[in-house]
């Protein structure tokens, strides 16, 4: 076998890692590689760096998978950061025309990209104008994402179903579940870790 290549177990490919890597980098590949339980190895031959061989039990529809799985879960951080800056129309292209969303807070359903983006600006921009996010953990598999959050924030102004502010600042745990379709975020769900707490701090109950 060709010194610096990886063969790809199930495809028989060869391809030398010094057409995609610096020397430190593929040490640092064979570092992840080794790590990573979603692709197995079956063999390490010769673990020298200057010669190597890494078999590994992956298939390219496997990492074509993965890679939308990552793709997706940084679509969704990068709109909680987006909307913590303030800048709640940077992600348009990345939701779809016909995205629908599921809030308690919103009476029937969100539709359209543009609707999201509506949506947050009233909660983040109105409603808790000081507000920012923590994700604590985000998960992803096949089309589907979900994001567990927290949101500190003072309520200084109304919310999307016309409750009024009280001033007070609020902390509150939420999960979101994301479908995506192709490359675009089609349908998000809200859950609030316990509503009856949180309609208390709002003054809704």
């Amino acid at each position: 076998m060709q010194k610096g290549a990886v063969r790809l177990h199930q495809r028989g490919e060869k391809r030398p890692l010094n057409q995609f890597f610096s020397s430190a980098k593929i040490n640092k590949l064979i570092a992840v590689i080794l790590t990573f339980e979603k692709f197995p190895i079956f063999g390490l031959v010769n673990p020298n760096f200057n010669s190597f061989c890494l078999i590994l039990n992956f298939s390219n529809n496997n990492f074509m998978e993965l890679n939308s799985v990552e793709r997706n879960k940084n679509v969704m951080r990068f709109i909680v950061e987006s909307n913590d800056a303030k800048k709640f129309y940077d992600y348009l292209d990345m939701v779809s025309e016909d995205f629908v969303g599921h809030h308690h807070l919103v009476p029937g359903d969100l539709r359209g990209n543009q609707s999201l983006s509506g949506f947050f600006y009233v909660t983040e921009e109105i409603a808790f104008p000081d507000g920012k996010h923590t994700i604590h953990n985000v998960f992803g598999e096949g089309d589907m994402v979900t994001l567990e959050l927290s949101l500190v924030g003072t309520f200084t102004g109304p919310l999307p179903d016309g409750t009024p502010p009280n001033g007070k600042s609020i902390k509150f745990h939420y999960n979101i579940l994301c479908r995506f379709e192709g490359e675009k975020l089609a349908e998000l769900w809200w859950f609030p870790y316990d509503s009856h707490t949180l309609m208390l701090n709002l003054g809704m109950i």
